[in-house]
């Protein structure tokens, strides 16, 4: 989306496993670059001076014009700024790059975020849904599908940890198939997202095959 000085982003869609993906197929086009840079990006929010923040927190949303990255509060919902039910998913899908591709980046930003959730869990017992980017909750609450950020990020970082992530917050809550409330798509949607990862089921479909026709 385009906004008044510049572009509105939503970067809980980056994806840079499957950028490694399409640079198998389309040569025309720089996708290792593009995947690569996304940890740049990741790095110079954290950075910034409206978002700078020591958690590995990202926003819901940000703009990105001709100045650099800034807030895009102005052109969306005043939350944008927050981290919260968009921006987890950003943690998954760096922890599906580190599992399908070892990236390194990958890697080191999620051991960033994992030391906020690590300490979230010490004091708190729980990770909450909202946080401002100073690290402060806005909710009194934790949820299903935004423990599937924290569930990928310390599968990634601190296996034995996330064992008990998913027994406390995943397995307790699952039932006759489904978690928690039957008619709340998004978490049952982010609770198999999160469960196919942790229970290694996520396989990397399009290596597998190009293998299987190259023998």
């Amino acid at each position: 989306a385009r906004s008044v000085s510049g572009h509105l982003i939503n970067p809980s869609y980056f994806s840079p496993a499957n950028y490694r993906l399409f640079a198998q197929i389309d040569h025309e086009h720089d996708w290792l670059k593009l995947s690569n840079d996304i940890y740049l990006t990741l790095d110079r929010i954290t950075q910034d001076e409206v978002f700078k923040n020591n958690f590995g927190l990202i926003p819901n949303w940000f703009e990105l014009n001709n100045q650099g990255i800034i807030s895009s509060a102005q052109y969306t919902l005043p939350q944008a700024d927050n981290y919260g039910y968009d921006a987890f998913r950003i943690y998954w899908r760096l922890a599906l790059d580190y599992e399908w591709f070892k990236t390194e980046d990958a890697k080191k930003f999620l051991e960033k975020s994992s030391v906020f959730f690590k300490n979230q869990l010490t004091e708190k017992n729980n990770v909450k849904s909202i946080y401002n980017l100073n690290g402060q909750s806005l909710t009194s609450y934790d949820d299903i599908s935004t423990n599937a950020g924290v569930l990928s990020s310390l599968y990634i970082t601190d296996p034995e940890l996330a064992i008990d992530i998913y027994s406390n917050h995943f397995w307790t809550k699952y039932q006759d198939g489904y978690w928690g409330d039957s008619d709340n798509y998004y978490n049952q949607n982010w609770a198999w997202f999160g469960t196919a990862l942790y229970a290694q089921n996520l396989p990397n479909l399009w290596t597998s095959s190009l293998a299987t026709i190259e023998k």
